[in-house]
């Protein structure tokens, strides 16, 4: 009896300890669903982040730095340009694949082509790179020259770097997911002791203003542009174009004064599929006998449409101010900061040749708030005329949207570049690509410099030094097939 009675008394105090132990499980697992729930939303904010990572690597991920050998351009070019032709018909690449073509015509001395991508029916957010001949490097496999997302076409200047046995082939990555892809070629740039032709040319940049021209163009029928400030010797035009309001997917044509609808209508400057605002940064060639005008043409909808003229470039012997474009892989000027609505922040640019004339900007921005609008301007302030000028038009869709800029320098600073946010806060990254000088780059700053002098400031005089060094990409990365002309495959 004594020893059922300890064993019934030791029962109940345990059951009395059960019940104690009660109240901190309740707690704990209130304490879980809560994470759990602050884990869900977080996840959903990660989806929106996951769309920033394949277009261009968040801050939370780190970086793989790009090997200068995978730049476009290192060494002294002239620009030759051509009639805009297609090279690359629609072609579908699933994820991680490549398809490798081969230019016409390309001269003795090409180095790389100006292309203008068209992405569209991407099936996740995606990036395309573009390599020299049929190796897809890591270093290649790291570089951005166009972005694409589901839901929507969209189009990208690419300065596509040359390689092969004859030195004349490309090859376009696609990261992830399936995209469908074509390609117009505008012209060569040819190293500066291959033989001159008469339309070898430099580049001469210009301050770029509000749009030079808002117009509606409609299907069936050519709209043309009067440009600005054409200097003597201008052999093709560096045009800022924006499309919106379209009611269904159309693709904008720029083509010089005189070509036939057909030829025109065949390539794309700008493929744009909504009502909502996209841009694409275009080399028009000119028109030997109008130098002073562009058409453009829609091929299904009738699409608002504004140009901005960003430069020209002119023929090496003429007397503007012009120099040769380096096109580089970096540094980061700016990785992901957010910029509030009608602020400004001004960035200090990498080390460059003595006269340096303009630089090269890809500027990609994300806005969960209303639609925004930036600006880059010369200089360290953002004066009323130049924030008119948007070079990225930011959809309220948290999806980043991306354009190339050419900034002339501000003679009396021309170490800094200011970007301005209009309409809404906007989270951006800004990387340099490139810039224009009349010399070969000196010691001063070898090309894809990261020195300590890249920063960032924002009206606290503090300069923040970014980007990490470069190091070479590893070797061997897989082969794209080179059976034909034009081929595909997976790497």
């Amino acid at each position: 009896m004594q020893l059922r009675a300890r064993r019934t008394h030791r029962a109940r105090h345990a059951h009395v300890r059960e019940r104690r132990n009660v109240l901190p499980r309740l707690a704990a697992l209130v304490t879980t669903a809560a994470l759990i729930a602050v884990g869900t939303a977080t996840t959903s904010r990660l989806a929106v982040r996951a769309d920033v990572d394949a277009l261009g690597s968040p801050p939370s991920r780190t970086v793989v730095p790009v090997s200068q050998r995978d730049a476009p351009l290192t060494e002294p070019t002239t620009f030759r340009p051509l009639p805009t032709s297609v090279v690359l018909s629609p072609t579908t690449l699933g994820r991680a694949s490549a398809v490798t073509f081969t230019m016409p015509h390309a001269p003795a001395g090409a180095r790389a082509a100006l292309l203008n991508v068209t992405a569209s029916r991407s099936t996740t957010p995606t990036r395309i790179s573009a390599c020299a001949g049929t190796v897809v490097t890591a270093g290649c496999r790291e570089t951005t020259g166009l972005t694409a997302r589901p839901g929507s076409s969209g189009s990208s200047l690419v300065i596509a770097p040359l390689g092969g046995p004859n030195g004349n082939q490309t090859t376009l990555f696609n990261a992830l997911g399936d995209v469908t892809m074509t390609a117009d070629l505008s012209g060569y740039f040819v190293t500066s002791t291959a033989a001159d032709t008469p339309l070898d040319s430099l580049l001469a940049p210009i301050a770029t203003s509000a749009a030079v021209s808002e117009l509606d163009v409609r299907p069936g029928a050519g709209s043309v542009v009067d440009l600005p400030d054409v200097p003597p010797g201008a052999t093709a035009a560096i045009v800022d174009l924006e499309a919106t309001g379209a009611a269904t997917t159309t693709s904008l044509s720029v083509c010089p004064v005189g070509v036939g609808t057909d030829a025109c209508t065949a390539t794309t400057a700008l493929s744009t599929d909504g009502p909502q605002a996209q841009r694409n940064l275009v080399v028009v060639p000119l028109s030997t006998t109008s130098t002073s005008q562009i058409a453009i043409r829609s091929s299904d909808a009738a699409v608002r449409t504004s140009v901005a003229v960003q430069g020209y470039f002119v023929r090496g012997g003429d007397s503007s101010p012009a120099g040769r474009l380096y096109a580089t892989n970096g540094p980061d000027l700016l990785a992901w900061q957010g910029i509030d609505a009608e602020h400004d922040v001004t960035l200090t640019l990498p080390r460059l040749p003595r006269g340096a004339l303009a630089v090269s900007l890809r500027v990609t921005g994300v806005s969960a708030g209303e639609p925004a609008s930036l600006s880059v301007c010369p200089g360290s302030t953002s004066s009323a005329s130049c924030a008119q000028t948007g070079v990225v038009t930011v959809a309220p869709l948290e999806v980043a949207a991306s354009n190339y800029t050419l900034v002339q320098l501000d003679p009396d600073d021309p170490t800094h570049v200011t970007l301005r946010a209009t309409g809404s806060a906007v989270t951006v990254r800004v990387e340099m690509r490139g810039y224009v000088a009349p010399d070969a780059p000196g010691p001063g700053m070898p090309v894809g410099d990261r020195s300590p002098s890249a920063g960032v400031s924002s009206g606290t005089g503090s300069t923040t030094p970014t980007g990490p060094a470069v190091v070479p990409a590893s070797p061997g990365a897989p082969q794209a097939s080179t059976g034909s002309t034009l081929s595909a495959s997976s790497t």
